[in-house]
């Protein structure tokens, strides 16, 4: 499908970072008498990608959240969660086909920036918005528009811009901001049936992010 602008989610989409982020949360739970049960980690799995105080809501509300960022720092300290086999290539032949590319996601800059400059692809992406850009977070379509918007003005139809992310607030987002969505189930915490029961075509559904220059015939 012929597009000119790609814009991608960050967790669970460019980088494979559940596992060891839904760790660490979850030790940090049991440590503090917190929930930790399948109910929690089945919470977490589906809203994963949100805002980590969104998430935290969701997974443990009307609880204190300050000692959870002790364990989200020391899963930073520990290095960066791998990016997806095969994504770098990926985003080399999505930039030799002139397909321009961003970032929209719901992690704060000082947990983007950092990956995408030690892994070496932060060249590829203009601009990379993040939730300390908006007033709103995912699904509200605000960081959507700060891309979509300057890109409409500058010439391109809307029909020219996708999406890509691995849950349902990125795929809302992008109906709200009314631009085509690829989901992505790589992630241990996605599968296809989800995504398939929310609406989205199973031709828009890809096993792998590595796939993703061939669905756009590239």
């Amino acid at each position: 499908m012929k597009k000119r602008h790609v814009i991608f989610d960050f967790d669970g989409t460019i980088t494979d970072s559940f596992g060891p982020c839904s760790k660490g949360l979850m030790e940090t739970a049991k440590r503090l008498g917190m929930p930790a049960d399948e109910k929690v980690l089945s919470l977490m799995a589906e809203n994963y990608g949100l805002p980590t105080v969104e998430l935290l809501n969701i997974c443990w509300p009307r609880q204190k959240h300050e000692a959870f960022e002790q364990s989200i720092l020391d899963a930073n300290a520990q290095g960066h969660t791998p990016l997806f086999p095969g994504a770098e290539n990926m985003l080399m032949r999505l930039d030799r086909a002139g397909i321009g590319m961003s970032i929209f996601t719901g992690r704060q800059k000082s947990g983007v920036l950092p990956v995408i400059n030690d892994f070496g692809i932060a060249k590829f992406f203009a601009p990379v918005i993040t939730r300390d850009d908006v007033a709103v977070g995912k699904p509200d379509p605000e960081g959507l528009k700060k891309i979509i918007d300057p890109l409409l003005a500058g010439g391109m139809a809307i029909s020219d811009i996708l999406f890509v992310g691995d849950n349902k607030a990125d795929y809302a987002c992008a109906q709200n901001a009314g631009v085509d969505f690829v989901a992505v189930t790589e992630a241990e915490n996605v599968n296809r049936e989800r995504f398939v029961a929310l609406g989205l075509p199973e031709e828009n559904i890809l096993n792998f992010l590595r796939d993703l220059p061939d669905w756009l015939k590239i």
